[in-house]
C-alpha cells in the first residue's frame, strides 16, 4: 500500500487502503468498553476513516500503517469519551492506579482493561502533577517519587542524595503544603 500515496482524486487507492485497514477502525470503535451506541460507532468510524485518508499514513512503511491506524482509532475514541464526560459534567472518582494506554495499543482488547478508567486515571495523574509542580522543588519531586512512582523512602533518599529522615520530614511538610 505504501508504494502509492493517497491522493484526494484517487478513489481506487482509498478503497484499497480502507479494505486493508477498515477492520481495525471498526473493531476498535466497536469495543464494548467504550460504551458507544451503534450510531456513534459509525459516526466515529467515518471520522477516523476520513482522517486516516487525509493524513500521510500511506507514506509510512507497511508494518507501521496498521499500528498508526490503531493508535488513531484509539485516540479518537478517547477524545469522544472525554467529550462526553465534559458534556455531561460528570465527576467520577477512580482509585488512583497506574494505567498506561500505550501498553495496550498493540494487544487484543480484553476485559481487564477499561478505557474510561484509564482516561480518568491519566487525567487525575496530570492534574496531580500540575498541582505538585505548583509547589516547586523539592516538594514536587519528593511527592511525585513517593506517591506517583511509589518509591520507598530509602529509594527517594538515594535518588535525591539526602538521608531518610530528611525524606520523611520533607514528605510531611510537603503534604501539609499540598493540603492547603
Amino acid at each position: 500500500m505504501n508504494s502509492k500515496v493517497l491522493r484526494s482524486d484517487d478513489h481506487a487507492s482509498h478503497e484499497r487502503f480502507l479494505s486493508e485497514y477498515d477492520s481495525i477502525i471498526t473493531s476498535t470503535v466497536a469495543w464494548s468498553k467504550w460504551r458507544f451506541d451503534p450510531h456513534t460507532q459509525e459516526d466515529l468510524a467515518q471520522k477516523i476513516r476520513l482522517e486516516a485518508l487525509s493524513t500521510e499514513l500511506a507514506k509510512k512503511p507497511t508494518k507501521e500503517i496498521e499500528r498508526c491506524v490503531r493508535r488513531l482509532a484509539i485516540s479518537r475514541c478517547i477524545d469522544e469519551v472525554r467529550r462526553r464526560f465534559q458534556h455531561h459534567k460528570r465527576v467520577v472518582y477512580v482509585e488512583p492506579q497506574h494505567y498506561f494506554l500505550e501498553d495496550h495499543t498493540d494487544s487484543t482488547h480484553t476485559d481487564d482493561v477499561d478505557p474510561i478508567k484509564e482516561i480518568l486515571a491519566l487525567e487525575q495523574q496530570k492534574a496531580l502533577r500540575d498541582v505538585l509542580q505548583s509547589l516547586g522543588e523539592p516538594c514536587a519531586a519528593t511527592l511525585e517519587d513517593g506517591y506517583l512512582k511509589n518509591l520507598k523512602y530509602k529509594e527517594i533518599a538515594e535518588k535525591h542524595g539526602v538521608n531518610m529522615n530528611t525524606v520523611a520530614s520533607r514528605m510531611s511538610r510537603c503534604m501539609d503544603r499540598l493540603k492547603k
